[in-house]
This record gives structure tokens, C-alpha cells and sequence, in this order.
């Protein structure tokens, strides 16, 4: 297997990451308006900003990542999906980590 056709497939890897965090950004800003608020912290007005920044910041996260794939056959492209990994996987790991934390108390 080429260098090449594993950083194309890591990179599908990733635009299939950053498209769900996009799906859960969208999903809390219809919860946000849809179910009654427990606290004034999870009201729309508060959460929805925020979650539209990170939806276009992933958004962009994605277009970089198709670039990485159509030039996926210069030598030094995957240099260029470390940073956007670490920067999608972040969220993942975080979530992670809290619900371990959950778990253990």
C-alpha cells in the first residue's frame, strides 16, 4: 500500500470524525431550543454561538482535510493532517476522559 493511499484513507478517517462532531454540534443546538432548560448555562442563547463557532471551525477542519487529500501525493502532505487530527480528535478525547471520570466517582 502506498503512502499515499493510507494518508487518502486516514484522511476519510478524519473527515468522517469532524462530520460527526458537526452532527453533534447540530444536535445539541435543537436540544438547546427544543427541551426545557435545566440551568441558565444550557439556554440557547448561550450555547448556540459558541456551538455555530465550532460547527465552521470543523467545517474548515474539513476543507483542509479534502486538500490533504487531493494532494495527497506530494511527499510532505502528511504533515499537514497531524495538526488537523490532533484539532478533531481533541473534543473525542475530552468526552472520553469525562465520561471515564463519571464513571469512577
Amino acid at each position: 500500500m502506498s503512502r499515499a493511499r493510507m494518508l487518502r484513507i486516514a484522511c476519510r478517517v478524519l473527515l468522517t470524525l469532524q462530520a460527526g462532531l458537526v452532527i453533534f454540534c447540530i444536535y445539541h443546538i435543537v436540544d438547546a431550543f427544543s427541551s426545557p432548560y435545566q440551568s441558565e448555562w444550557l439556554t440557547g442563547t448561550f450555547l448556540v454561538p459558541y456551538l455555530a463557532v465550532a460547527i465552521l471551525f470543523y467545517a474548515f477542519c474539513m476543507f483542509l482535510t479534502h486538500l490533504v487529500i487531493i494532494g495527497s501525493d506530494h511527499t510532505l502532505a502528511w504533515l499537514w493532517s497531524l495538526p488537523i487530527a490532533a484539532v478533531t480528535l481533541l473534543p473525542y478525547s475530552v468526552l472520553l476522559l469525562d465520561s471515564v471520570r463519571l464513571m469512577g466517582t
